[in-house]
């Protein structure tokens, strides 16, 4: 137990803070409740493991914290994800958003790739007088940028329609197929994760 820092959690900030501690010579320990998960373990189907349980963390170690309180449940992560301090503001941060927008490789769905669901809500948008509200953000995903590529929403998305490639920090990912699987693991790496982009795994 002879380490220059201990972080507990390895959520953005904890890994983060871990991975530049480390980089620096620095002995690092970092503590997580949850597993690591990767494309080979997400939970899909009914019996795989996706609750967690603070009570029984040895037999319920799965994908979802979910705690019920009187008038709202809560569902959170165990093993992905972290929160901030109330300390950590916009304004605090705001200079250093360009920087790690360029870390993580941001840009927004490419327009021969929206999904019919942005159309709706840009009409709906319009409906009510708000349509100058309605922007796309920049997505931390990686996206085929060819333009001939089309995404036919009226099929099943088909994972083979992601293209493998190694990116800008060396980590092997493959481009969005558009499988709607963003919140519980993506099966090609098209997520732009801190394991892929910042702190990329050897």
């Amino acid at each position: 137990m002879d380490f220059d820092a201990i972080v507990i959690g390895s959520g953005f900030g904890g890994a983060i803070t871990g991975c530049r501690l480390a980089q620096k010579g620095q002995r690092v320990l970092i503590l997580e409740r949850g597993k690591e998960w990767d494309k080979g373990s997400y939970p899909r189907a009914p019996e795989d493991e996706w609750i967690w349980s603070q009570a029984s963390p040895e037999h319920h170690h799965g994908w979802m914290d979910l705690r019920i309180f009187k008038g709202m449940s809560v569902i959170q992560g165990a093993g992905v994800g972290g929160g901030s301090p109330p300390e950590i503001t916009l304004q605090e941060l705001d200079k250093y958003y360009d920087a790690v927008g360029q870390m993580l490789c941001v840009n927004p769905i490419p327009q021969n790739q929206l999904n019919p669901r942005i159309k709706l809500m840009q009409d709906a948008a319009n409906k009510i007088g708000d349509g100058n509200r309605f922007q796309q953000i920049d997505l931390a995903v990686s996206f085929n940028d060819d333009p001939n590529f089309k995404v036919d929403f009226s099929e099943e998305p088909d994972i083979k329609n992601s293209r493998s490639f190694i990116n800008s920090h060396g980590a092997q990912q493959g481009t969005c197929a558009h499988l709607g699987e963003c919140d519980i693991g993506c099966r090609v790496y098209a997520k732009n994760t801190s394991t892929k982009t910042i702190c990329p795994k050897p």
